[in-house]
């Protein structure tokens, strides 16, 4: 589904599986999608940046992304929003963040994948490789086997401003709840310090 180059599309309320990759996004920008169950593929949802253009300002809220190889793949694509996601059961990465900068990941619930979010770098032929910077990944429920992998060291913020209200994690708004199938996470065995 919305293959190449497309601009201002959304996508919402349909039920994806049993393919290579249930949407893929290549070279396209500003595209909604809100509301799908995507299960069953080798990839759900992939962004990928193309040697003609690039991959930004997509937004994907309150989707199901569940029982694939591969969660979410960003793959060299930058500004895109992921919100209110469920992606859990998949047997590899939650989320995979490759090369790929900019992003806001919040209130997502990531669990039961092998690992919730995977930050790596991308090698192309003739092109320098760049890391994952400056992404923002908060107020996410991570309980996965490996809930972060990183490939490299690199600047992304991992918390927001304190603001009014609550997570899942029934403190306020901020960092993510970061738990583990035996009980023993940080969020599960830590209490949060003072604001």
């Amino acid at each position: 589904m919305l293959c190449c180059f497309n601009t201002h599309n959304t996508l919402f309320n349909n039920i994806i599986y049993s393919n290579g990759v249930g949407i893929s996004l290549l070279g396209s920008f500003y595209n909604s999608i809100y509301n799908n169950n995507i299960h069953s593929n080798i990839i759900g949802i992939e962004l990928v940046h193309s040697v003609d253009g690039g991959n930004e300002e997509n937004t994907l809220i309150d989707n199901n992304v569940s029982n694939n190889n591969q969660g979410i793949n960003m793959d060299w694509a930058d500004r895109n929003t992921l919100r209110g996601n469920a992606i859990s059961n998949n047997s590899d990465n939650g989320i995979s963040i490759c090369s790929a900068s900019d992003n806001m990941i919040s209130t997502n619930i990531i669990s039961n994948n092998k690992i919730g979010i995977r930050l790596c770098v991308t090698a192309w032929i003739n092109i320098v490789p760049l890391k994952s910077i400056n992404n923002t990944i908060y107020d996410n429920y991570f309980l996965n086997i490996n809930n972060l992998i990183f490939e490299f060291k690199s600047p992304n913020n991992w918390s927001s401003t304190k603001t009014s209200g609550l997570t899942s994690s029934k403190a306020h708004l901020g960092g993510n709840f970061w738990a583990n199938p035996s009980g023993t996470g940080f969020s599960q065995t830590c209490s949060d310090a003072k604001w």
